[in-house]
This record gives structure tokens, C-alpha cells and sequence, in this order.
């Protein structure tokens, strides 16, 4: 919540100082933190806790999010934070309907980019299963906060060597006890994102 509050104070203090909330667009902005785990998998060494919180450009932040209407009045929502090309993590084709509710569709499509490597997995509203390792939940858009949500996968595969799997999840130490999205999802928040 201190996160939050604090992005809302940025915004609005570079949109009166900085811009004027003129007719200049914002830049992208994001508060996701996450973490690469074996924990559930096994298998391998964890990675480091990884923290994105702040505007695209700052900092060799790479930062990108948009809607796109598609047939039958649904939309696609996409997000990518990146710092440099060291790491990173993206949600992409994520269909949904109205402002909020279930995220799925065929080519949703979780990603996290650590060490030079690329795990991916298919995403839908469902917990996380062989077929569909990530979940996403709790989204919605908020017409002062943003895009909101939360992504949870267990056996995202690495694109060069589907048998190596991994978990994204909370980088919250011990993880949670608690085998939900809700305890274990990674929390996100982008703004200024196009479409909407």
C-alpha cells in the first residue's frame, strides 16, 4: 500500500511540475517485484529478487504496457519491464473483457528473462497446471491507479530446455505457506499504458 501511495504521489507531482498534464503523454510506468524460484519444482538454485519501480527510460528501464480491442468486444492487455537486458519479466496476449475480471485466451503467454535465458508459460484464470503453468488474477483497471494484478506460474519451462522448470512468484521470504495466487502471486502495477 506504501508503494502505491508513494506511486500516486510521483505521478501526480511530475504531472503538475514536470508536464502540466498537458497534452504530452507520460511514459510508461511500473511497480512489479518477483522472483525466479525452484522451490516447488526443484532441481536448481533460486534467483535474486528482482524490483521494478519507476518510469520507462529510467535507469536503462524498458517499460511498455497497452490494450488492444479485438473481435467481439474483447481487448488484450500486454505489460514488459525490463531492466537493461539483465533481466526482466512480460505478460502478453492476456485477453479479458469490460475493466476487470478473468484474464485467458489462447496465446496469453507469461515470460521472465534471467541469466541470459527465457522461461515462458501459457496463462489463463485457472491455478497454475502442466498445461497452463500461470495464472493471472485479480486484475482490473482503475482509472487512477492504473492496471492492476497479480501473476503466479509453477513450471514455466525454459525456452531452450523445456525439461528445466521454474516458479514465479512473490519474492517474499520463506514464500507463503499458502499454495494460492493470492499469497504467492506476484503483485503488479502499470501506468500510463496505451489503449485504455
Amino acid at each position: 500500500m506504501v508503494r502505491l501511495l508513494s506511486s500516486l504521489v510521483v505521478v501526480a507531482c511530475l504531472c503538475t511540475v514536470v508536464v502540466g498534464c498537458g497534452d504530452d503523454p507520460l511514459q510508461p510506468y511500473a511497480d512489479i517485484r518477483w522472483k525466479l524460484r525452484c522451490q516447488v519444482m526443484g532441481g536448481c538454485t533460486g534467483y535474486l529478487a528482482r524490483d521494478i519501480l519507476d518510469y520507462n527510460g529510467a535507469d536503462n528501464l524498458r517499460i511498455s504496457c497497452q490494450s488492444q480491442a479485438r473481435s467481439g468486444g474483447a481487448k488484450e492487455f500486454f505489460f514488459s519491464a525490463y531492466s537493461g537486458s539483465e533481466y526482466g519479466v512480460q505478460l502478453r496476449n492476456a485477453s479479458y473483457m469490460g475493466t476487470s475480471g478473468p484474464i485467458g485466451g489462447s496465446s496469453c503467454l507469461g515470460r521472465v528473462h534471467e541469466d541470459g535465458n527465457d522461461w515462458e508459460g501459457a496463462c489463463g484464470a485457472a491455478p497454475p497446471s502442466a498445461a497452463i503453468p500461470c495464472q493471472v488474477s485479480d486484475f482490473r483497471i482503475d482509472p487512477m491507479m492504473g492496471v492492476l494484478g497479480k501473476i503466479w506460474c509453477e513450471g514455466m519451462a525454459r525456452r531452450e530446455d523445456p525439461s528445466a522448470l521454474r516458479e514465479l512468484t512473490t519474492p517474499d521470504e520463506p514464500l507463503p505457506a499458502d499454495h494460492s495466487a493470492a499469497a504467492r502471486g506476484v503483485a503488479f502495477n502499470f501506468q500510463n499504458c496505451s489503449g485504455f
